[in-house]
């Protein structure tokens, strides 16, 4: 599956991605962070409004190959809460027998007993609905219905896993709308990075030539799995978007987790609500008929004396030739 990079751009052995690393708080500080309950520091007051109205503007999204969620939900909460997540996509979570609960978020575990396990987290403010799609197997697949801003949004969260052929049969349109597809796919591909492709590289590189999908990942872009046995980089996590939504996203990977794989957020920039000038309307029912009739015939006079008088002061002061 994996391929080494070509090239210097990443090295193996240093951090994929600039910025400061996640520590991992003690049980009890993290356990609040977790809840949401931790402190925030004065310092940042003056920024909540900002934040919170930034908040409604984008449809925060994040996907995470977890490889087991178990011992990794303080530094999951600890995300979400720094990024105003709506929708969280992990997969891999290993999660039987595990409490899925995170404070202000839903879980919606897939039901398959023989998977790896995927798991989508909705916060609570949002509407979803979820339903496993199971047209794929053995790829794991839940297909959410989301409502951000009066914009119904159509998210997929899947997982392929490595011996097997991905086939998007459940994609059986050519055209799509508000639709997401996110996940570990397990498909190498040169357009991403890879120096050859399998199957699932093939069936992902027709779905981008046939439908108005668009596979937001290419060769330059930040590799997300750091292979420990083999110590290779790949790009195995995917991010598709449907052409309407491709000129208001923005990707970034983030710092980790615990995981081998890098988180992946995607934020659909939504457009402010627009402000029109209040056009003025006469209410002719309510009209003061007798005080509009005295003004306009006060005009009229006005008028006709600006007419008059001119002429008349001509007549007697300038010689008429």
């Amino acid at each position: 599956m994996d391929r080494k990079e070509s090239g210097n751009a990443y090295e193996l052995g240093c951090r994929l991605v600039k910025g400061p690393r996640l520590t991992v708080l003690p049980d009890t500080a993290g356990d609040k962070c977790a809840i949401g309950l931790s402190p925030t520091p004065s310092g940042r007051k003056e920024t909540h409004s900002k934040e919170r109205q930034a908040d409604k503007q984008t449809f925060n999204i994040v996907q995470i190959n977890t490889s087991g969620i178990l011992n990794k939900k303080t530094e999951l909460g600890k995300l979400f809460n720094t990024h105003s997540i709506h929708v969280a996509l992990l997969q891999e979570t290993q999660h039987r027998n595990t409490d899925l609960h995170m404070t202000r978020y839903t879980p919606h575990p897939c039901k398959c007993k023989n998977c790896q396990g995927i798991v989508t987290y909705i916060r609570n403010d949002i509407h979803g609905e979820v339903k496993a799609n199971s047209v794929a197997q053995p790829t794991d697949i839940l297909e959410e219905t989301v409502w951000f801003q009066d914009r119904k949004y159509t998210i997929l969260n899947i997982y392929n896993p490595p011996a097997n052929n991905y086939n998007p049969a459940h994609l059986n349109d050519t055209e799509f709308h508000q639709t997401i597809l996110a996940g570990d796919f397990n498909g190498p591909s040169p357009l991403w990075g890879y120096k050859d492709h399998n199957k699932t590289g093939e069936a992902l590189e027709n779905i981008s030539h046939t439908t108005n999908l668009i596979i937001l990942q290419d060769r330059d872009s930040p590799p997300t799995l750091l292979h420990r046995a083999h110590n290779t980089l790949s790009r195995p996590d995917l991010t598709i978007l449907s052409s309407d939504l491709h000129h208001k996203h923005n990707i970034q990977v983030l710092d980790d987790i615990g995981s081998d794989h890098l988180p992946i957020l995607t934020t659909l920039h939504e457009p402010c609500s627009r402000k029109f000038e209040r056009k003025t309307r006469w209410n002719f029912k309510k009209a003061n008929w007798s005080c509009f009739k005295e003004t306009t015939d006060n005009l009229r006079r006005l008028s006709n004396l600006l007419v008059t008088t001119p002429t008349s002061f001509a007549h007697r002061s300038l010689k008429v030739s």
